[in-house]
């Protein structure tokens, strides 16, 4: 997911900075790159391919109860 596919697109920074997991091997995970309003989502064996973008708030939610033991979901 380029600048290109981004450009104009509110909350999405020109050049987002991508993360990987700390839990990943290098080959088989995505990247997030998070914005004001999005988090963008790629894959890290295809940058250059669409990604998933979901707003920050739906994001935050996810992770969050990815967190959580599983009794408190």
């Amino acid at each position: 997911m380029s600048s290109v596919l981004t450009q104009g697109v509110p909350g999405v920074p020109e050049a987002p900075r991508w993360r990987t997991s700390s839990w990943s091997n290098g080959t088989n995970c995505v990247e997030v790159g998070q914005g004001s309003a999005l988090v963008l989502v790629r894959d890290t064996k295809n940058r250059s391919a669409a990604g998933l973008n979901f707003p920050a708030t739906t994001w935050t939610t996810f992770t969050s109860r990815l967190a959580r033991p599983s009794r408190q979901r």
